[in-house]
């Protein structure tokens, strides 16, 4: 099953290739599979006699479908006495096609639970594929007593088969009966930390991990830690000292304080609690709690399990905390349990302290241990995004602002020198005579032809040699010629890389990327735009005289936008960290620099990205992940996101830019950059994420990161996700302190990180 598109089954094809090299001649057969839809895209397209057999699928590339069905159809061909080179030779005689084999996957209509035991909510439905060709799978819920389905999102062929058997259930067997029965049965049922009365006396890190010693003591609980006083109704605590940590006396002195109660989940108990005086340095040692899973606050003791209980809540759900602590509250009375003494402030308070003595490693989980092989341990390919999660823009620390160098870093081109066509009229009249509807007429045509054989001769002779004898573009060739003269700079689409630098020579020199597979993948990773040029019409390789020229225009003026020397942007600079940074494994290097483009008034560009702010909170948060989910921090942003946040991180904590970046606009990142550093950003690829190109109406195809076979496995949509979860947090952070919101932001990126790194 293909995510996004339904098949019904999926089409194995077998190609016969003949291989070519210097010494001798060789026959083979070419499995693809339609579900690996790169690999099935480029053999597909390949030609039939090949220079070398280097960048074919392997046996370890084969899908389950290939692995199975090659045992078949090698039975089948030695049944029929057929084989790679017979085949090859018949074609090659006869011009007969390649034989392909079609499998349809037909699965009989299936019910089935998608949640375990007796409260069965969801139900997975598979109808067969010969009878409905609509969507396929369905999950049903059942709610307020109507049933939907999450898959379709409106009235189905799911629903109505549900509804069916409800009435008719002799008609189906035993086991789904029970799934039905179980389904319908359950439907119908349906603060100032300076207090001294609340200061924090515990002491010792609690595990954030849990281990067998721990589960015991979770399991035994408080009441079972604790031994009650003799002929009395509460219990009493004392410190588990021996010695005097400052001056190593032995402790023997000891102070009963008052009757305190200890809040519990599901009890509240009422304990002394003892403290150690050292009578050698006069110290005093509170009692810390660890033992007995409590939290020394003064005044009270507060349980670890109603602390870990809202942990778990604050990682996972969308409870605020003070909803957690009206259940709570609630779930005591219904016990029977007199809670009076139980306040927010008080547990906000517990909580807060139990943040901070957490013992977790911080740094280590904001790294990947994939991206630790790279240069200094930095990601190589990055995926960011900004979040309106955020605080009271007065709650702000003051800080002295970065101090930068005087020197101002020149621009080194413009946007008119990095486009290929800056003639706005030529633009628009190319694009018209690409899109059939426009239907360019006969003299806006003559009058494309004389402004590009004036301003683009390369340009006019490649329009000339489509020309079928219409004023409108041939199909092959108009994402080609759109993406060509839009304004956006060729470097997008020709990067100047060496991998590009070689396919085009390659090119240039008359070689048939087609004949060489390894060649003919790497096109499709680099330059996808000309692959599915060359994939619609294949003679246009080995490169005409025509094309050629256009492309050498392009790649020059790709080439020109990153001939000069480095910009010496790591002025010096006493560096300092920002308290509303959080950055721990990629820290600041440089300063960001003063630049000659950030002084001017620059027109905005087409795609913008621009949301009305809070009145009181500040815009939100931006956050840096890898290309394996792994979050390696954020920056709260003091103003509205724009494209000098993700800059100035990349430019500031990078010691080489980024291979590929991912932003919902990237497009307008990379002509942030390009207009101050682009030597620094000059072999990043800047895609952007599936969910926001169908946005980015105006943008060339390059931007695209589904065009790009060796990202084809990246979650784009990582960020997205993560930010999902922090909005779940919004409400309790946002009226938080700044170090208050700092700290649950971490805790919550640090869980996700766990999570993510045991997924991987």
């Amino acid at each position: 099953m293909s995510r996004g598109k339904h098949y019904y089954g999926y089409e194995l094809e077998k190609v016969a290739n003949c291989i070519r090299p210097v010494r001798a001649i060789d026959y083979m057969w070419a499995y693809t599979c339609s579900c690996q839809t790169t690999d099935h895209e480029e053999v597909s397209n390949l030609e039939p006699v090949l220079e070398e057999a280097a960048g074919l699928p392997s046996r370890s590339e084969w899908c389950i479908h290939i692995q199975a069905g090659k045992d078949i159809l090698e039975q089948l061909d030695a049944e029929k006495g057929m084989n790679a080179e017979t085949v090859f030779i018949q074609l090659e005689n006869e011009g007969l096609q390649d034989h392909i084999y079609h499998c349809a996957l037909n699965i009989e209509c299936s019910i089935f639970r998608l949640s375990g035991g007796h409260d069965t909510t969801l139900i997975g439905v598979v109808l067969p594929s010969e009878q409905f060709r609509a969507q396929q799978y369905g999950v049903l819920m059942m709610k307020n007593n109507k049933m939907s389905c999450l898959a379709c999102k409106k009235p189905c062929q799911h629903v109505k088969l549900i509804s069916d058997l409800k009435e008719n259930r002799h008609d189906v067997s035993h086991e789904i009966q029970q799934v039905l029965d179980s389904f319908f049965e359950v439907s119908d049922f349906t603060c100032s930390t300076g207090n001294a009365l609340y200061q924090c006396l515990s002491w010792e890190k609690i595990p954030f991990f849990r281990n067998e010693a721990f589960t015991r003591k979770m399991r035994t609980g408080f009441c079972g830690l604790v031994t009650v006083d003799h002929g009395s109704e509460f219990y009493s605590l004392f410190p588990n000292l021996s010695t005097c940590p400052g001056c190593g006396a032995v402790l023997d002195t000891v102070v009963v304080s008052k009757k305190v109660p200890v809040f519990l989940c599901h009890s509240i108990e009422y304990s002394t609690v003892s403290k150690q005086v050292c009578s050698n340095c006069g110290a005093v040692h509170a009692y810390d709690g660890q033992e007995e899973l409590v939290l020394n606050m003064r005044s009270y003791l507060m349980g670890h399990d109603v602390l870990r209980s809202y942990l778990h809540n604050f990682c996972r759900g969308k409870r605020p905390l003070y909803t957690f602590f009206k259940v709570w509250k609630d779930d005591l009375d219904d016990r029977g349990v007199p809670s009076d003494e139980l306040t927010y402030h008080k547990f906000i308070h517990a909580w807060y302290a139990f943040v901070e003595l957490l013992d977790i490693d911080i740094n280590r989980e904001f790294s990947c241990s994939e991206c630790e092989a790279t240069l200094g341990g930095q990601p190589t390919t990055v995926v960011c995004d900004g979040t309106s999660l955020s605080f009271r823009r007065d709650l702000l620390i003051d800080e002295a602002p970065p101090t930068h160098a005087d020197c101002v870093l020149p621009r080194l081109s413009t946007h008119r020198d990095r486009v290929y066509v800056t003639h706005k009229e030529v633009r628009v009249l190319v694009q018209n005579f690409c899109s059939p509807a426009k239907k360019l007429g006969d003299s806006d045509f003559f009058l494309l032809k004389d402004l590009t054989k004036k301003h683009y001769p390369a340009l006019n002779t490649f329009l000339i040699e489509i020309q079928d004898g219409s004023t409108v573009c041939p199909a092959p060739y108009r994402k080609f010629l759109i993406d060509a003269v839009s304004n956006y700079p060729v470097c997008a689409i020709l990067l100047p890389i060496p991998e590009v630098e070689q396919l085009l020579d390659d090119m240039f020199s008359g070689i048939n990327l087609r004949k060489y597979p390894s060649k003919w993948s790497s096109l499709h990773q680099h330059i996808p735009i000309l692959f599915e040029l060359f994939c619609s019409d294949h003679s246009l390789l080995p490169l005409n005289e025509k094309l050629t020229a256009l492309v050498m225009d392009m790649w020059k003026i790709a080439s020109q936008t990153f001939e000069a020397t480095g910009l010496q942007h790591k002025c010096s600079e006493i560096l300092s960290e920002s308290s509303r940074a959080f950055f721990p494994m990629l820290e600041k290097l440089h300063c960001r620099g003063k630049f000659a483009a950030d002084a001017t008034n620059t027109r905005p560009v087409r795609c913008q990205k621009r949301f009305p702010g809070h009145p009181s909170l500040l815009p939100g948060i931006f956050t840096i992940f890898c290309e394996h989910g792994v979050c390696y921090g954020f920056q709260v942003m003091e103003t509205c996101e724009s494209p000098n946040v993700p800059f100035t991180i990349f430019s500031t904590r990078f010691k080489k830019a980024p291979s590929v970046v991912v932003y919902d606009f990237a497009c307008s990142l990379q002509a942030y950059c390009l207009n101050r550093d682009p030597v620094f950003f000059r072999e990043t690829r800047f895609v952007v994420d599936r969910f926001h190109w169908r946005n980015h109406n105006a943008c060339p195809s390059a931007y695209n990161l589904a065009k790009y076979p060796s990202l084809s496995s990246l979650n784009s949509q990582m960020n997205e996700q993560a930010n999902s979860g922090l909005k779940r947090i919004k409400d309790q952070l946002s009226y938080m302190s700044e170090k208050h919101f700092m700290d649950h932001c971490k805790l919550f990126l640090f869980k996700k990180n766990i999570d993510a790194k045991k997924s991987c």
